[in-house]
């Protein structure tokens, strides 16, 4: 638990404290203001709300084009497919050697705890939502501990149980995150952040259980008859909200609206705390600490009263940036308050609203025309409806005039055409993005070229998924931060045999991991899920490479080979269960490079030595790379690794002695047959001269100098280095 940590401080202390989170508030609140009254604009047009017509035009039409929504729907689906989508996974990297062996055990365990353990599906997509329409969205991103009351008997008392306990992930409306007007990059960079947020007195209770507050008890009274007064919503400051009741056609105003709740502004700034129980102003530095503390702050601005006093550095000891807050913006520009759909697309869609209100007058006129009558004719204009089949008697027919209009209708085509041409180029939501069919002569029939025209298209949505990826980023790893600070000391996981690849163990369809695995340093990437036209597209370009390959001699060959490929194929069409019906064989026993040896160490495999391998090349690789990892940081090393690498660099020099000893017995044989051929009374082998000497008898020869070059177990290795018999001399000493 993070929050147990409260400050005790002088009342006077508080008091300022108070004061300034109180003045903070009142000076972010006027720029946040005019920021938060474009942000309703842009959500009213989301809706597709449209304000009442002026008097005298309640029968214009009024219609207001959906583009910011149809966008907003595109763009979010787009996101979302490629997040959740079912090959979408969180990759983890290690940034010392000594981690390499369990990246991917990190991996799937973070995307478990993302997707299953945290249940951050719906809360992401409200994320995304925010960041497409209002261009910047945050979240309040805690440790938290979800407890629920449990009675196990009548007579017992109730006790508290522990439902979830681990990274918390809450998207914050626009309305409730106020910064200064300061310039920026991140959230961690503004002099304060304020959240503000509604708790019942039940909720401040609870929270002074737990350690977030302090003088909540002896207060009660006072708080719950100050919550019987508060409102569901402020009049300044939550113009969002506002706009959403409307949408909802709920209104928070009425008697039934008391929400029994008080406000809490939450205040994350730094602050220069007293040395002693002396006071002093805030700038007095003779007794303040030079150094300002990240503090947070949680105020009721109602009661003008301080309930709760942290320091960062205590809840979240070992992180870099300790507010808890992750955010994304669309795109990276510079500000930080970047452009979202509702930026772009505000005047396209007032421009089309107005050409399609256009086109509907010209319409109207073209088939209800304008009609001239003479006063005195009879004609009733006020009471006349232009219909088909129908006889309107009047005094004086002659002096009714009907004017037909003749449209040009081509303009409001044309015009709605280049409106959407722009739409499309400043967003990069086409057509065949929304699903459209493309009717055009020239249009592509074909799936690669659907595709070829969507990437092309798609060239400006890339920037936004770029941005994406590093906002994921930064959002995985400040919840891997919190779960290395304050999870227990084994989290068991799910994850399926397939998924662990045989890189780590599982037990009963999941896993353990450890405080020690967490305590590593990784960077995470996101794996996008491979879109439905990219799928299509990989359909084709396997069965072609599978034609290919069956033609390949080196794959025909290989058994293992052709089963890769045929995996392949067969995962491209949705069948991931080859294996289950064709067990994969098992690997050639090839040589592996230097370099993929010392990788295979790193994970943690041990890799044997291969009598195919050229000793002496792979023996300076090693040595080079084994004196380059001593050399690093002790915090970067791997001693498994070395271990293991020192282990195969000796299993190198054994296996070049023994090739050095088999190649001098070769070659003494081959000495002493060709003397026995030559000079067949001296020979010591039973040959006859000039006779070939018989397979057995070549064995028998063989078997007879290994065991003249025997020595005992233990010295040269397994079987001894052999001994070249009449007093050769021995390769070992050359």
């Amino acid at each position: 638990m993070p929050e147990n940590f409260q400050l005790v401080l002088p009342d006077r202390e508080l008091r300022r404290l108070g004061v300034r989170v109180q003045d903070d508030y009142q000076g972010a609140l006027m720029d946040h203001s005019t920021r938060m009254k474009r942000f309703r604009r842009y959500y009213q047009k989301f809706r597709n709300r449209v304000d009442p017509p002026a008097m005298g035009d309640e029968d214009e039409s009024n219609f207001s084009v959906p583009m910011v929504q149809w966008n907003v729907y595109a763009k979010w689906a787009q996101n979302l497919q490629a997040l959740l989508g079912d090959d979408a996974e969180i990759v983890a990297a290690a940034v010392g050697p000594s981690d390499e062996k369990i990246v991917r055990k990190i991996g799937r365990y973070m995307t478990w705890r993302l997707f299953q353990s945290m249940g951050i599906t719906n809360k992401l997509s409200l994320f995304e939502f925010r960041k497409i329409l209002f261009g910047k969205t945050i979240a309040y991103c805690p440790w938290v501990t979800d407890r629920y009351w449990v009675k196990t008997g009548r007579s017992s008392t109730p006790k508290q149980e522990v439902w979830y306990d681990g990274p918390g992930f809450f998207p914050q409306w626009p309305d409730d995150i106020l910064v200064p007007a300061e310039d920026a990059d991140t959230i961690q960079d503004f002099s304060f952040v304020m959240r503000k947020y509604r708790a019942t007195p039940q909720q401040l209770l609870d929270g002074e259980r737990e350690g977030r507050y302090f003088g909540i008890k002896d207060s009660l009274n006072d708080i719950v008859a100050y919550s019987q007064q508060q409102r569901e919503r402020d009049t300044e400051g939550e113009e969002i909200k506002l706009e959403k009741d409307e949408a909802e056609g709920v209104t928070y105003e009425g008697s039934t609206a008391v929400r029994h709740s008080l406000i809490v502004h939450e205040w994350y700034g730094r602050w220069r705390l007293p040395k002693g129980k002396r006071d002093s102003k805030e700038d007095n530095l003779t007794y303040r600490e030079v150094d300002q503390s990240e503090l947070v702050v949680r105020y009721l601005p109602d009661m003008q009263q301080v309930i709760g006093v942290q320091d960062l550095m205590d809840l979240y000891p070992r992180m870099r940036f300790r507010r808890p807050f992750v955010e994304a913006s669309l795109v990276k520009d510079g500000s930080y308050w970047s452009p979202g759909f509702g930026e772009l697309l505000e005047s396209i869609e007032d421009e089309e609203s107005a050409n399609h209100n256009l086109f509907t007058t010209a319409g109207e006129l073209s088939v209800g025309p304008v009609i001239f009558y003479k006063p005195g004719s009879g004609f009733d204009g006020a009471r006349f409806r232009y219909q088909p089949y129908m006889a309107y008697p009047t005094d004086d027919p002659a002096s009714v005039n009907s004017l037909n209009m003749k449209a040009d209708l081509n303009y409001c085509v044309l015009k709605s055409q280049a409106n959407q041409a722009i739409q499309e180029k400043v967003t990069g939501i086409t057509d065949q993005t929304l699903g459209r069919a493309i009717e055009r002569p020239n249009a592509p029939r074909t799936a690669r070229g659907q595709l070829a025209l969507i990437e092309q298209g798609n060239i400006r949505a890339s920037l936004d998924t770029t941005h994406m990826r590093e906002d994921m980023r930064g959002l995985v790893q400040h919840i891997w931060l919190l779960d290395s600070e304050f999870a227990d000391k084994e989290v068991f996981f799910r994850v399926t045999e397939e998924d662990a690849g045989g890189l780590f163990d599982t037990v009963k369809g999941g896993s353990t991991m450890t405080a020690q695995e967490r305590g590593g340093r990784f960077d995470f990437d996101i794996k996008f899920a491979t879109s439905v036209w990219s799928r299509e597209a990989k359909k084709q370009e396997q069965l072609q490479v599978f034609s290919l390959d069956l033609q390949n001699p080196l794959i025909m060959t290989n058994p293992r080979a052709l089963w890769v490929v045929t995996d392949r194929l067969h995962r491209a069409f949705g069948d991931d269960a080859f294996a289950e019906v064709c067990p994969r064989p098992p690997d050639l026993d090839q040589p592996k490079p230097p370099a993929e040896e010392w990788a295979l160490m790193q994970r943690g495999d041990d890799v044997e030595v291969n009598p195919m391998d050229n000793d002496d090349l792979h023996l300076v690789d090693h040595l080079r790379r084994l004196e380059g990892a001593r050399k690093e940081k002790s915090f970067n090393r791997d001693p498994d690794a070395e271990a293991r690498m020192l282990g195969h660099i000796l299993g190198h020099q054994e296996q070049k002695r023994q090739k050095m000893v088999m190649q001098a017995m070769a070659q003494h044989l081959v000495q002493q047959i060709q003397a026995n051929n030559q000079n067949p009374e001296q020979g010591g082998l039973n040959t006859t001269g000039g006779v070939p000497m018989p397979l057995a008898a070549a064995h028998s020869a063989l078997g007879e100098l290994i065991g003249q070059g025997q020595e005992p177990p233990g010295q040269g290795g397994p079987a001894g280095p052999a001994k070249p018999p009449n007093g050769a001399p021995s390769p070992m000493g050359q």
